[in-house]
């Protein structure tokens, strides 16, 4: 969670893109942790995980995409909000 906002810092040398990084990156999963909870009640835990694992791995693969359509960090961003979900 945290090797994204220190990558951007060393790319770019300003804090202020850092925390917007940790920022972008934190949001989804503070906003999440409700409806996981309530699923968590109602759906079997490891069938959680396979599908988080499974759209884990499909946002890898875009990011690998992006990263060779973009030469960014945006994509870095994107990715570890997406996958923190």
């Amino acid at each position: 969670m945290f090797i994204v906002p220190l990558i951007v810092f060393q790319r770019t040398g300003s804090a202020a893109w850092a925390g917007l990084a940790f920022f972008v990156e934190a949001l989804p999963r503070f906003l999440t942790f409700p409806v996981c909870g309530a699923l968590c009640d109602r759906v079997s835990p490891v069938r959680l995980l396979h599908i988080s694992q499974a759209w884990r791995a499909l946002a890898c693969l875009v990011a690998v995409g992006l990263q060779l359509s973009f030469d960014s960090i945006a994509w870095l961003v994107a990715l570890s909000a997406f996958a923190g979900c």
